[in-house]
């Protein structure tokens, strides 16, 4: 070329989509210790790092699951699993 190069490389650039959060498929009203609800992620993509739950606008609760399903019991103060 013009500049003096007589070599050419090529490199392969791989795109991957960004992550799309999805929604909730599931629950239904929990009784203090003696009923579970399990909660489906659908329609997301990427991977599930973790969950999260707050319990009456409190603080949020990390819920150390990467499953797409997740069962959710209360103990009597929002933090149930």
């Amino acid at each position: 070329d013009t500049n003096g190069c007589s070599s050419s490389t090529s490199a392969l650039v791989e795109v991957n989509p960004g992550s799309v959060g999805g929604s909730i498929n599931g629950g239904g009203t929990i009784y203090e210790g003696i009923s579970t609800v399990n909660l489906q992620l659908i329609g997301y993509s990427g991977n599930i790092l973790y969950w999260q739950k707050q319990f009456n606008q409190g603080e949020w609760t990390t819920i150390p699951l990467t499953s797409s399903n997740i069962p959710e019991t209360d103990n009597g103060v929002g933090h149930g699993i």
